[in-house]
């Protein structure tokens, strides 16, 4: 899978996680990454049984032709790099936040 296909799935987990935290308050922040995993792992099953699964390519096999572990671990990868952008984002928007 190439950077942008990636960035793509990535950026779409990430803002399907957001919006989840937003309509549902009761999530706890320790629980957010664990959301952001089973929506990795959903959009990669939904991606998957599209017409676009053929051009997400892992390796030489496309989206579509994986298995089920391979679309798991797929999801539990691109769900983490969401996490870890949200990390990020946070991180960054919060520079200078706590000075006096």
């Amino acid at each position: 899978m190439d950077f942008s296909k990636a960035a793509l799935l990535v950026a779409a987990i990430f803002g399907i996680t957001e919006w989840v935290k937003a309509n549902v308050p009761q999530i706890p922040v320790k629980l957010a990454g664990i959301v952001a995993l089973v929506i990795g792992i959903g959009v990669v099953f939904l991606t998957s049984a599209t017409v676009w699964a053929d051009t997400q390519v892992i390796g030489e096999v496309s989206l579509s032709n994986l298995n089920v572990a391979s679309k798991l671990l797929a999801g539990l990868m691109l769900g983490g790099g969401a996490s870890f952008a949200h990390s990020a984002f946070t991180a960054i928007s919060n520079v200078g936040e706590n000075q006096d």
